[in-house]
């Protein structure tokens, strides 16, 4: 899951996607700057607009969905 998470976050053009883990939340990812992924991989550190961010272990990740309609340039 972490190289699918790493090929989201480096697409060009960035396409918006949403991750779900395994306690059921699905978290949205508008920008590529509202994401890191730490070097090692091991956790992945999404920034959502007007709230706290959400630290989630990379094997809580469950899924990665990208969302076609709002591909980025």
């Amino acid at each position: 899951m972490v190289e699918e998470i790493r090929k989201a976050i480096r697409a060009v053009p960035f396409v918006p996607f949403t991750v779900a883990i395994s306690d059921g939340r699905r978290l949205h990812v508008p920008t590529v700057d509202h994401v890191f992924l730490v070097p090692n991989g091991a956790s992945l550190h999404i920034y959502p607009d007007n709230d706290s961010p959400v630290w989630v272990s990379t094997g809580h990740v469950t899924s990665i969905e990208p969302d076609r309609q709002q591909a980025v340039s």
